[in-house]
């Protein structure tokens, strides 16, 4: 416990605790909510019951996520009432190799929110993707708005590269959470955090 001048009541002397003022500071920035790490063969990496009214948007991470299977796309989906939902995903998508091609992907009504452009390989531990996904306003009776930043390592060419996304799930039901995984085949290994961006 400790004395202070109130500068908001003319300077008047008040009591309280280091935690009392903590709480009128509030938090800020990203909080940690959950984290899923994966050492051996897992069909998904779920945070299907995640979100709620605590905060309006989230990012999660995704670290040295490899295949069980080679040549795998690396996917999303959202989730609905705790289940994952496949269908009825838009996207827009542009991504860049280390030699300095382009490939550009588009479309409505997707399964699945594609994280690469491409599939990411499982020879050796070189091979695997990183990234972050950001989830707009998650719980708002809406479309909801995804965007994600992506490296990983093509199966084919064994080349870099870094996509670039924006998805908007199309429908008028909150989002309570979201799954990663592989669009066939297991996850290996993959560490997955959960972020919620605090509101003041």
């Amino acid at each position: 416990t400790f004395l202070y001048g109130d500068a908001t009541d003319s300077g008047n002397t008040k009591k309280d605790t280091v935690q009392g003022i903590l709480d009128l500071a509030g938090s800020a920035g990203l909080n940690f909510i959950s984290r899923v790490p994966i050492t051996s063969s897992t069909a998904t990496a779920d945070f299907l019951t995640s979100f709620s009214s605590t905060y309006d948007n989230y990012m999660a991470t995704w670290d040295i996520c490899q295949p069980v299977d080679d040549n795998e796309p690396f996917c999303m989906k959202v989730a609905q009432g705790g289940s994952a939902i496949t269908g009825n995903y838009d996207r827009g998508q542009v991504g860049y190799t280390e030699a300095a091609a382009t490939a550009h992907g588009g479309g409505a009504a997707h399964d699945l929110v594609y994280l690469t452009n491409g599939n990411v390989g499982n020879a050796s531990v070189e091979e695997h993707t990183s990234g972050t996904v950001w989830i707009f306003n998650p719980l708002h009776t809406a479309p909801t708005s995804i965007t994600h930043l992506t490296s990983f390592i093509n199966a084919s060419t064994n080349i870099v590269v870094v996509a670039g996304a924006w998805v908007m799930k199309s429908n008028s039901t909150a989002v309570t959470g979201i799954q990663f995984l592989y669009e066939s085949g297991n996850i290996l290994i993959g560490n997955f955090t959960l972020y919620g961006l605090a509101k003041s």
